[in-house]
Formats: C-alpha cells, structure tokens, sequence
C-alpha cells in the first residue's frame, strides 16, 4: 500500500489526491466540479484529506537506504574483482558503511542496542505498510465504498506482490522458484493476513499480536533442535552455522519452522534448493510479520486521533518506541534472541521500537513543526515506494555508475588528478542517490504513481 492519506486536524490546504485523473473510474458533476462520490459526503470530509507526509518521508529515507547500499555493494564487488588493487579503509565512514550495508549472519543484535540498516529495512517496510492499509481502509470508507470492492482491491495487490516476489526471486534460475521469501511476497501475505485478523478495539488487536509472538515462541523454543529427513535436506550445514548453544532451538537450518518449510517447499518441483535455503528464512515469517504491520497500523490511527495535539502525539510515540527497544533487548538476553532472518519475537519488539523511533522523528518534523517541504525529494521517493524500490534492484545503480562515468574528468581534476577508490565509492552511491531522486521527480511530475 502506498497511498498515504489521513484526515488532518489542522492545514486543510495540504496536499490533495495525487492520483493521476486518467486512472479515476469516477464522473464528475460540472457545476461543482467534484466526483459524484465525493458530492455524497460531507464536503468537510473533502477539505481535511491530504496526504500524511510523515509517512511519506519515512519510505523515502528507507528507499534511500535501499540505492544507497545496493549501488555500495555493487560497485564494492566490481573493485574488488580479481585484476584490481585491494581497498584499504582510511575513513570511518565506510567501515560503517560496510557493516550497515551487510545482512547478519544470524544473530542480529549487535552489544545492547546495536543493529544493521540492513537487517532493519524489511522490517521496517512492514510497519509503512500497516500504515498504509489503514490509511487506505480509512479514506475508501469515506469514499463509501462497498466491502466488496475493498476485499477485491485487496486480494490483488496481495496476489500482484505475490507474485513480483516469485517473479524476483526466479530471475536467473532454470525454473520458477516458489518460494515465498522475498520482501515483497512477504508483505503482500502479511498485509493479508492483517486486512483479515486487524479487527475490534486497539486492546483486542493488543492481545491478537502478542498471542502470535508468544506462538511463534513456544513453537519454537519447545521443538528443540531438529533432524531434516534425507528427502528434505536440500543443502549441507556447515559446521560453524550447525553450532550448539543455549538458544539451539533458534539456530540456523536447525528450528522447526526451517524443517516444515523446507517438507512443504518439498511438494514443488526442483524445491528447496541451495541457494534458495541458505539464508534461513521461512514463509512462517509472514506470522510475525503480520505483527509489524498491526503495529503500523495501530499507530495510523493513532496519529488520526483528534483527541491529543500533534506535540504529545509524536512524543508518545517515541517513548513507546524505546520501550520496544529495551524489551526486544531484555527478551534477546532472557528468552529468545534477535534473529532478523526469522522475525523472532525479540526482533519483532526490536524492529517496532526502532519503527517508532525512527516514524516519530518524521513526524515531528512533518506534523509539529511543519518542515515537510525541507524533505520534499524523499517525500516524493516515497510516494512512489514499490517502483522505486524495483528500480533500485538495477537501475539507478547503473544509471549512477554512467552519471560517474561521463563526469570522472571533471571530479578527478577536483581531486588532483586521481580519486581513491573509497572517494570513487562514496560518488557512485551518491550519484545513484541522485538518480533515484530524479526518476522519482519525474513520475511525480507526470502524476504515475504504481500502487501495491
């Protein structure tokens, strides 16, 4: 979901609808100028809707992250290619770069609060999209429309990320890997689940979240280690990932949801498979996952609330942000631990703590003290969240690499003659950065936006 509309307290001259008019299936009435859907309601409905760019900005800094790291690891392997002289690290930035722009090898928090952006991007994904669907509920109800069309709008942008995800995750492989791991099929299979079980008062929704993290939790902790049959065994553990310790019921290829997964991929052909299995995620991630899309939508309607002013809102926020943060961490030290690659219940906790830090930072400076406008290039990146998250697979690193290419005369000159390869890095990400930032500039000029 990518349209991010609310009803606003204040500022009814904000942003409008931004969909372009040839995709509307709606008429008009030319004495006033409005759709006859919108002439049924109150008009004050109409004036208070505009976009909540809070959550707008918050995509386009994660879609940053996305190009930045991608055209970073990219252009790090091409110099690092067999032929090239090695890369010595003199500047702090890209040690920091390197670790951020890295998935965990398992365990994903690193000393007491410590994680990498890496690991921290699908999930924080999951949280935007919760406020998406009921941002997206919330107008289309006013809009009046039937229960019908909403489910049936639904069930095709959870079958349309389903299948992009499969789509994605078969590229370069002789046959159609159904695998349902990939973000987006993730996301689309969580958002379902959360349209369906997301239901009655914030306390009952409350109890429906913890319930699957204490599942996901006893399902897993009282398995133990597991054994994988012969016809399942798909890859060979290496010794370091078949490591015991106090946690082994969470260790890598040895929980039980690795071991149904991998009985039920079974049924497909040519599944599981190497490549496809050596990450350690499984498609039970869609059950925690879906608890990082209720969270995300629970803080839609808390942010829709008239009841408190903006200021205690977004601090609020805040603070139960950093009450996530430290019980993910007290639960990764007592109970289970913080496992991005399975969304275990201490990354859940975790992963929401830092979505609610991280969303109240963008909407201090979007609804408190109204400064949207500074962040309007992300804003519009992140409006256009699923294209530009697909162009980033490819695109915008390549289109920033021949950015690079046509202006290295000047930028070595800058340099004195010749550019180190950290600088040459450092350019090429920005440069994909830009890229981004201009396509995204580009369909926002022309009104195309993809939603999903």
């Amino acid at each position: 979901m990518t349209e991010t509309y609310r009803l606003s307290e204040e500022n009814p001259m904000g942003d409008v609808d931004d969909d372009a008019p040839a995709l509307r299936r709606v008429s008009y009435d030319q004495t006033t100028r409005k759709s006859i859907k919108e002439s049924a309601i109150p008009a004050t409905t109409y004036e208070d809707l505009r976009r909540f760019d809070a959550l707008d900005l918050y995509r386009g800094l994660l879609l940053l992250a996305i190009v930045a790291g991608t055209s970073f690891l990219f252009n790090f392997q091409l110099l690092t290619s067999p032929g090239n002289p090695p890369i010595y690290s003199t500047g702090d930035w890209f040690s920091r770069m390197m670790f951020n722009s890295q998935p965990s090898d398992w365990l994903s928090l690193y000393g007491l609060h410590v994680i990498t952006v890496r690991d921290f991007l699908l999930s924080g994904f999951l949280f935007a999209a919760g406020m998406s669907l009921f941002f997206w509920k919330r107008r289309r109800t006013r809009l009046q429309w039937r229960k019908r069309a909403i489910i049936g709008r639904i069930l095709f942008r959870v079958m349309l990320l389903v299948l992009l995800g499969i789509f994605l995750q078969s590229r370069n492989a002789e046959n159609t890997r159904w695998v349902l791991i990939d973000p987006l099929t993730l996301i689309g299979l969580a958002t379902l689940m959360a349209f369906l079980i997301a239901r009655g008062p914030v306390w009952w929704q409350a109890v429906i979240m913890i319930a699957i993290l204490i599942g996901q939790f006893a399902w897993i902790e009282l398995s133990g280690p597991i054994t994988y049959p012969a016809e399942v065994q798909g890859i060979v553990v290496s010794e370091t990932e078949q490591a015991t310790n106090q946690k082994s019921a969470w260790a890598k290829h040895q929980n039980v949801a690795e071991l149904y997964d991998r009985t039920f991929l079974s049924n497909f052909p040519g599944q599981p498979d190497a490549a496809y299995r050596e990450s350690g995620r499984t498609t039970f991630n869609v059950l925690p996952a879906t608890v990082l899309i209720m969270l995300g939508m629970l803080t839609g309607q808390w942010f829709l609330s008239r009841k408190k002013s903006r200021l205690f809102k977004v601090l609020l926020c805040g603070v139960m942000g950093a009450v996530l943060v430290l019980a993910g961490i007290g639960v990764d030290k007592w109970i289970c631990p913080a496992i991005e690659r399975l969304l275990s219940p201490s990354w859940v906790l975790l992963a929401g703590g830092y979505s609610l830090l991280f969303f109240s930072g963008c909407a201090f400076f979007c609804e408190v003290i109204h400064a949207s406008s500074l962040f309007a290039p992300l804003r519009i990146l992140g409006r256009n969240s699923l294209l530009i998250y697909l162009t980033s697979l490819g695109f915008t690193t390549w289109f920033g690499n021949e950015l690079f290419k046509h202006s290295q005369p000047f930028l070595s000159a800058l340099a004195g003659g010749e550019m180190s390869a950290e600088l040459t890095l450092l350019i090429q990400m920005l440069l994909a950065c830009l890229a981004a930032i201009l396509l995204g500039w580009f369909l926002n000029q022309h009104r195309f936006y993809v939603r999903a």
